[in-house]
């Protein structure tokens, strides 16, 4: 066997052999005096040997465009299993401290009208109770509470308006997980903001929720001969009338419906309003011919919770 290279210092002892990794073919021997390939015999040039070495031997995969498709081919595993790696340590969003459960969805809008004279005094008051759970509805959303009496005349109505901050959505929507990690960041950013805000919202209310419990306080304990039912109910149409779009409105009533001051031609009006009364029988009083717009409970508190029922519906 001669040297491919017409080398003259080769000797055709040829030290280094070239074998196939797979079936132990010896394929080529290597000149160590000018590295030329020279093909072994009988089994010939690479092609031959390819063709009857199955399955693929490695000495095939040895191209570069072969080993170029493997390196991309690992580089894509080790991607896939860093995401997978990271997605399943990706925590989940931190819960919202001290926030209303029921999901508030409107502006809600309440007047609350307490019947003081002597022809209801067989029906139960609102309680400060029943007042602290609709303040507390005010303060998950955004709305405004009022409240009255009705006697001898029409007191100017006592309101609580409030604005709470918005509750940011905390939900990871990118299905990408690096994209979801950067939304995750994004989302706490949010969380933590929200709380500073709300915890600042509930210092800065707390005055005007004291005041306005104190003042439904002194009003809860008048007594009154006199009932002018209308005056009252007039002063509530123009609370509950005033623009706020989208708002859930609710008149609540605790009076037998009885008026002294025999008005003539009224007429409910209260389009568009809940209208909810707490009374001791089916007798509506002046109101009877409205009776099927009218949801009457026995009981303020029960009437309370049909209220906030509404409250957490468009």
């Amino acid at each position: 066997m001669s040297c491919p290279a017409k080398n003259e210092q080769c000797n055709g002892s040829y030290g280094v052999a070239v074998h196939c990794d797979r079936c132990k073919t010896r394929l080529y021997s290597v000149c160590p005096f000018c590295g030329a390939l020279v093909p072994e015999q009988p089994r010939g040039p690479l092609a031959f040997h390819a063709e009857n070495c199955r399955p693929l031997c490695r000495h095939e995969q040895t191209t570069p465009l072969f080993q170029e498709a493997r390196r991309v081919l690992r580089d894509a595993v080790g991607v896939l299993l860093l995401s997978i790696f990271i997605g399943c340590a990706l925590p989940a969003p931190k819960p919202l401290s001290d926030v209303d459960p029921v999901p508030v969805v409107v502006p809600f809008r309440c007047v609350v009208l307490q019947d003081v004279s002597g022809s209801a005094n067989n029906i139960p008051r609102v309680s400060m109770e029943d007042v602290d759970r609709l303040v507390e509805r005010i303060l998950a959303g955004d709305g405004e509470l009022a409240f009255s009496t009705v006697g001898a005349g029409s007191p100017p109505l006592v309101r609580l308006p409030l604005c709470p901050p918005v509750v940011p959505s905390l939900v990871v929507t990118e299905r990408n997980v690096f994209r979801a990690a950067r939304q995750h960041a994004e989302l706490e950013r949010r969380r933590v903001s929200y709380e500073g805000e709300r915890a600042s919202f509930r210092a800065s209310s707390e005055p005007l929720i004291q005041d306005f419990r104190s003042a439904v306080r002194g009003m809860l304990g008048r007594h009154e001969q006199v009932t002018d039912l209308v005056s009252g109910l007039e002063r509530a149409s123009l609370f509950l009338n005033e623009p706020s779009p989208g708002a859930v409105r609710v008149v609540l009533l605790v009076s037998d419906g009885l008026d002294t001051r025999r008005h003539e031609n009224f007429q409910l009006g209260f389009e568009g309003v809940h209208f909810v009364m707490v009374s001791a029988s089916q007798d509506l009083g002046m109101l009877n011919r409205w009776r099927d717009r009218i949801a009457v409970f026995e009981s303020p508190d029960a009437a309370v919770s049909y209220v906030l029922s509404l409250a957490s519906t468009p």
